[in-house]
């Protein structure tokens, strides 16, 4: 009697390759999708001429999709690599900070990433730069961090739960 073989590495590191970009995708596109519908709805519900009632709407908006799109996408996959997208999201928020380092001469750097990358710099300066990298690379982080915290739940949740059908269950 042999014992199985296990799987080759390349085997596990090209599953989670691809589980990993799947679930960025879904991130990514399926949040965008379904909130387009969500956010019109909420703006005629609820007009509003203030730029930073408007975004703090947009910042709740996309945590909320982002969250239940992730919680019915692990509902049915349970995919541990979607843990990690806030990872991916780190570095490209960290990709538009060094972007903006780059180009600024400022003594009092951090202060002025702040402001340029929490949205203050398009709220109260309309700073057309500072809005599109707001929108790219602040929002692709709050999406992924709710992303991969409702992730992290669900699969802990359904962990637990198969867990304690193991310790109940009948041994022949």
């Amino acid at each position: 009697m042999s014992l199985p073989s296990p799987k080759p590495f390349w085997k596990q590191y090209f599953r989670g390759s691809m589980g990993l970009a799947a679930n960025l995708l879904f991130m990514v596109v399926g949040t965008t999708i379904l909130e387009g519908p969500l956010r019109a709805t909420v703006a005629s519900l609820f007009p509003q001429t203030s730029h930073f009632v408007i975004l703090l709407r947009d910042c709740c908006i996309t945590i909320i999709v982002a969250g239940g799109l992730s919680w019915c996408v692990q509902y049915n996959w349970c995919s541990r690599s979607a843990q990690w997208i806030w990872a991916a999201c780190v570095l490209w928020l960290g990709v538009g900070i060094l972007r903006y380092l780059y180009f600024i001469s400022s003594a009092s750097a951090m202060s002025a990433v702040w402001q340029h990358f929490s949205g203050l710099q398009c709220v109260y300066d309309h700073n057309l730069e500072s809005c599109f990298d707001f929108f790219v690379f602040t929002f692709t982080f709050l999406r992924g961090a709710a992303y991969s915290g409702v992730a992290y739940f669900v699969i802990r949740r359904a962990t637990r739960r198969d867990n304690s059908n193991q310790r109940f269950a009948v041994q022949p």
